[in-house]
């Protein structure tokens, strides 16, 4: 039975839960909460020691980063198929960022697919963030196959349920709104000040005095999202508010608040059950792992696919081979028969083509590695180019409308030729004229109007 550990990374604190995958909704076998800051090493190090004597050898890693560092958003993509998404996604994603491209580091998942398209939710962070806390972890030994987030806006929701949840945290809170699987609605608020360190933690009536002010300001939050977001319905949202973050008394005081504003007399506003808490603040990792957030498909991911480590199951095999491989040389070295040590050596060819085949299976490596191997050296030949470089590709993926999508862009000396669909196609004849240093710009096909909008093809020549 495979077993996940999960890290669940906050301001100041980390609070670690190892679960058994088969057993129902991920019981968690153990909790742990260490204090300080992650990035320090002794707090990381810390948690490593934490997962060893919760389970000396969980098969999965988990690591979610503070919510603090995110932008969330969700957008709809006119994709036929998941290849053309994956395509599309490369271009698109940047632009949904207030974070430059070259310093963004993002992923996504699918939260609906239709007969126009996808709807995906969109995570993403910067680079220097990221690389801070997965620098850290590789440094104390935590080995992660994933770096995600979480929110209580992913727990688990039947059908298109809509819902509300403010995770707080002691430099602020996240108030999410979401509908099934989609994000509608995500944003971080800072606290000014810091919640006391005793107040969030404790469980007794020293968390009374801090509630005033995170209720306030969710309060607050909450009227600015009825002038500024434009979510239809917000009143559905509100009636199935969630609180969640903080010890016990510090959550229940804040729900007792809130319950009694004018507009959420009649909502269901409530913490996570005691059941799933655990002890202390736990329950965080807890119910990332009961929300099933380890399974592929169901949790951002900002790893690298070439940087994602062996599986340990994979490991161990290979380990066991290798152990085999030895003992043979050490059998051929005594003197003994060569057929035992060939045996072995076939064994771990066996044992590293089970490999192979298992990374083919999970990561998708052998779907045309020829074609993107042709998009690479494409690539590097272009950005090699005097005249074409890396900043006129940003300025022209930043120059088109958001409601405009790239499903084919090439490039060739001194011309540019871009193929999608867009809301209105003749305005971006106007919008792509001098955009990165590029004139003459003209449609290279009539434009045809389908049901996902106006699909085009579009021409221009560097100055």
């Amino acid at each position: 039975m495979r077993q996940i550990a999960v890290v669940d990374i906050r301001d100041g604190f980390s609070a670690a839960a190892v679960y058994a995958e088969g057993l129902q909704g991920g019981a968690v076998k153990g909790t742990a909460l260490i204090r300080g800051s992650f990035l320090r090493e002794a707090a990381a190090s810390q948690v490593k020691e934490a997962l060893d004597r919760l389970s000396p050898d969980p098969d999965y890693l988990i690591l979610l980063l503070p919510r603090s560092l995110f932008h969330l958003t969700s957008a709809h993509i006119p994709a036929r198929d998941a290849e053309m998404l994956a395509r599309m996604m490369e271009f698109e994603v940047p632009r949904h960022f207030p974070i430059p491209a070259d310093r963004l580091v993002y992923s996504y998942i699918v939260a609906e697919r239709t007969d126009t398209g996808y709807t995906v939710n969109l995570a993403g962070l910067k680079r220097e963030d990221f690389d801070a806390y997965y620098i850290a972890a590789r440094a104390a030994g935590l080995h992660a196959d994933i770096i995600s987030i979480f929110s209580a806006a992913f727990l688990p929701a039947a059908g298109d349920v809509p819902r509300a949840s403010a995770d707080i945290a002691r430099d602020g809170f996240d108030l999410t709104l979401a509908r099934g699987k989609k994000i509608v609605y995500s944003r971080w608020s800072r606290f000014k000040p810091e919640l006391d360190e005793r107040d969030f933690f404790s469980p007794g009536i020293l968390a009374d005095t801090s509630a005033p002010q995170v209720a306030d300001q969710i309060a607050a939050e909450l009227d600015r999202l009825k002038l500024a977001s434009g979510v239809d319905n917000l009143p559905e949202y509100l009636d199935n508010l969630k609180i969640t973050g903080g010890a016990a008394r510090l959550r229940q005081t804040v729900a007792h608040r809130l319950a009694s504003r004018a507009e959420l007399k009649s909502a269901k506003v409530k913490t996570l059950p005691l059941e799933k808490e655990n002890d202390g603040l736990e329950y965080a990792a807890a119910a990332a792992a009961s929300a099933g957030l380890y399974q592929d498909g169901a949790a951002f991911n900002f790893i690298p696919k070439t940087q994602r480590r062996l599986r340990h199951h994979v490991a161990r095999r290979l380990l066991r081979g290798a152990a085999a491989v030895i003992a043979a040389l050490m059998v051929v070295w005594a003197g003994m028969a060569f057929g035992v040590r060939w045996k072995a050596l076939r064994g771990l060819e066996a044992e590293l083509a089970a490999l192979k085949r298992d990374a083919r299976k999970s990561e998708g490596l052998q779907l045309k590695m020829g074609e993107y191997q042709a998009y690479f050296d494409g690539f590097n030949a272009f950005s090699a180019q005097k005249s074409f470089n890396l900043e006129m590709l940003a300025a022209l993926t930043g120059g088109l409308p958001r409601d405009t999508f790239i499903t084919e862009l090439e490039f060739r000396p001194c011309t540019v030729t871009i193929a999608g669909v867009s809301a209105n196609a003749t305005s971006l004849l106007k919008a792509m004229e001098g955009a990165g240093g590029l004139k003459n710009a003209q449609m290279l096909a009539a434009v045809q109007t389908t049901p996902a909008g106006e699909r085009f093809k579009l021409g221009m020549e560097c100055k």
